[in-house]
């Protein structure tokens, strides 16, 4: 029920005003199981698989007919989150382009999977473009390698080469993003230990804090500076330097200025 809600949430408050989503159950009649099902949650009444099971079935949550409502009800709301406005779903501008990315990257393998190749891999084209200049490398990684297939089979060297060559530098971005995404999560999963254990965190995080800076000139992507920061910011924390914390918290608002 929690992961239901959740959906219909998203869907309620990000949709597109010109979409008009569910409608078959929110146009529905109140004798119809699916638009009670909706109401129900939508409204808050219904907290628990429990609540909703015994006032649709006056059973357990366990009932068959109850099982199906849910899981057809779950797809239909999957179904919409197509049509979610980017506008309404993200702040900046970075995270609507990351989001229209991932949807066309969807739309790209349903076009691919269906036999439309032609328009599949124009608008891969396309996607990596944009995916490249916003420095997306797990987009750029995986449809590099679709698109630089394709021009292997039409003979084409010269673009086969250029998508080759697209896919190797993304994947030094991405190991690299990988890297500080790793020290990120070994800093945070000892940050809450006790006095005595934190002795050995601040001296590692402060050398993974280093590694990375090292590097970084190398490595511009905005998830690599962003686990960098984070890295560094936890690192002074550890050692109860704040005012070497708020420096790097005020690097990383220029970066995000400059960005």
């Amino acid at each position: 029920m929690k992961n239901i809600t959740e959906i219909l949430r998203i869907l309620t408050n990000k949709r597109l005003k010109k979409v008009e989503l569910l409608n078959e159950i929110t146009r529905g009649k109140k004798d119809n199981y699916y638009y009670q099902f909706y109401k129900g949650v939508k409204s808050g009444k219904f907290q628990s698989d429990k609540d909703a099971s015994l006032a649709l079935y006056q059973s357990q949550p366990t009932d068959i007919r109850y099982q199906q409502l849910k899981s057809r009800f779950r797809k239909r709301l999957l179904n919409n989150l197509f049509f979610l406005d980017p506008k309404k779903q993200h702040t900046s501008e970075y995270s609507r382009a990351y989001y229209e990315c991932t949807r066309d990257a969807a739309i790209i393998r349903i076009l691919l999977n269906n036999g439309a190749k032609g328009p599949g891999i124009k608008m891969a084209r396309q996607l990596i473009k944009k995916a490249v200049r916003y420095k997306f490398a797990d987009i750029v990684i995986n449809f590099s390698s679709l698109i630089r297939d394709n021009y292997s089979l039409l003979g084409d060297e010269k673009k086969y080469n250029y998508y080759c060559n697209l896919l190797r530098q993304h994947m030094q971005m991405q190991q690299a993003e990988l890297l500080a995404e790793e020290y990120f999560q070994r800093v945070r999963i000892n940050f809450a230990k006790t006095v005595t254990a934190k002795l050995d965190v601040k001296q590692i995080s402060k050398r993974y804090y280093q590694e990375l800076k090292a590097i970084s000139n190398e490595n511009d992507s905005f998830m690599f500076r962003y686990y960098m920061f984070k890295v560094g910011i936890m690192s002074y924390q550890i050692s109860n330097d704040y005012a070497k914390a708020l420096e790097i918290c005020e690097q990383a608002e220029q970066y995000l200025d400059d960005n």
